[in-house]
């Protein structure tokens, strides 16, 4: 083999199914939220548009800056990320405020929800 081929991993169906199945879940969960949000925050509570605009820009932007931390904090090896990985500790401290952040995405306060009747 010469110095320019890259040598590639066979991988076998059942590895790539599995690494597959994380994004399967995390999108499900992603698009059934972002479908169903414009219309349950503006017919369902009565929320304008521009406020759940002006929300999601406010998200983006925290973005902007979140994502690059996050990044830098889960590049770099850590004592407990040897044992399982370089990522896979930090998922795990994520999945508890994310369950929680989504239920109070949909669990509006009875205050803010103005009534039609």
């Amino acid at each position: 083999m010469s110095s320019e081929e890259s040598e590639w991993e066979i991988v076998s169906t059942w590895k790539m199914l599995s690494y597959s199945f994380g994004f399967l879940v995390y999108f499900s969960i992603y698009a059934s939220i972002s479908v169903v949000i414009f219309y349950y925050y503006e017919v369902e509570i009565g929320m304008p548009v521009v406020l759940l605009g002006l929300a999601l820009a406010i998200y983006g932007l925290y973005n902007m800056f979140n994502d690059p931390i996050l990044g830098y904090l889960t590049d770099r090896p850590f004592r407990w990320t040897r044992k399982w990985g370089m990522r896979f500790p930090w998922i795990m401290l994520g999945i508890f405020p994310t369950i929680i952040g989504y239920y109070f995405l949909i669990a509006v306060p009875e205050n803010l929800i103005t009534s039609s009747d």
